[in-house]
């Protein structure tokens, strides 16, 4: 299944959607996480 998870604010807001995101691959979900330009080192 492919998700995508909008993450929009400050690294307090976006951080947890991190964690979701990478709980979801680790269960073998496809994620995409969309958010601000400023987070992409978090995100990778």
């Amino acid at each position: 299944m492919k998700l995508t998870i909008i993450a929009v604010g400050s690294r307090g807001d976006v951080q947890p959607c991190v964690a979701l995101g990478m709980g979801l691959v680790n269960a073998g979900y496809a994620v995409r996480i969309v958010t601000m330009e400023s987070f992409e080192e978090m995100v990778r």
